[in-house]
């Protein structure tokens, strides 16, 4: 009778540990999401651009051509290694290859943006008598 008392005390308790371990790997989840909806409701836009990136990734992430990634770095379109392996081929540091890929993003944002003097477009019901 005392065995399985113990028994039982032991299955208890080995199933109240498996609770909290999934509960506090669920919270941990649940704050991962939660920092990353703020981030979006803010507008904090993508991620920075980080070594283990390839360029199709990042143009995905940007809104942006790839074939202007890959001008920027004079590589062929078909080049799919991640950024830290494009640097060392090319004998640079990854920051100069991160930073020739934001400003080649920059540059292609500016181009698309309307320049600020420029007048709105008109509303769907505005100009017409």
């Amino acid at each position: 009778m005392i065995g399985s008392m113990l028994e039982n005390n032991r299955w208890r308790i080995l199933l109240i540990g498996a609770f909290v371990v999934a509960l506090v790997i669920t919270s941990i989840f649940a704050l991962r999401v939660g920092r990353r909806v703020e981030d979006f409701r803010r507008g904090g836009g993508p991620p920075p651009i980080a070594p283990w990136m390839n360029i199709p990734h990042v143009a995905r992430m940007y809104h942006v051509p790839p074939q202007i990634l890959y001008d920027a770095l004079d590589l062929p379109p078909t080049e799919t290694r991640p950024l830290a392996a494009i640097a060392r081929a090319q004998g640079r540091e990854v920051g100069a290859v991160i930073a020739d890929l934001t400003q080649a993003i920059e540059e292609f944002s500016q181009m698309r943006a309307p320049p600020p003097d420029a007048p709105s477009p008109p509303s769907p019901g505005e100009g017409r008598s």
